[in-house]
């Protein structure tokens, strides 16, 4: 399991009324995809919480759930049934690390 902190908005004072970040937030997930595929991990969408300054304390309280019945019930996640098999990554040998013995 891997956590991460999406972007923010930025302050009001550096904003004016018509900003907006023009960025979706899926713009920023295939670097982290990539990094999984390379990992030999698999990627599963984000538990994200989009607007949480804004939210009231029900939503916050149903996210919060949901965050701690998937932990509790790794790896039973149905995001997991959807997937195909892992991606490989094939690392050519002239890239990889040199391993030194030691010639005791």
């Amino acid at each position: 399991m891997c956590g991460w902190s999406p972007p923010q908005a930025a302050p009001k004072r550096l904003t004016t009324r018509r900003a907006t970040t023009a960025i979706f937030f899926d713009a920023f997930l295939p670097a982290y995809e990539q990094s999984f595929v390379v990992c030999g991990m698999r990627f599963l969408p984000p538990l994200v919480l989009h607007g949480a300054h804004r939210v009231g304390k029900e939503a916050v309280t149903q996210h919060v759930e949901t965050f701690s019945q998937r932990l509790q019930s790794y790896p039973a996640w149905p995001e997991l049934d959807e997937l195909g098999p892992c991606p490989a990554c094939m690392v050519p040998m002239t890239d990889r690390p040199v391993e030194h013995q030691d010639t005791d």
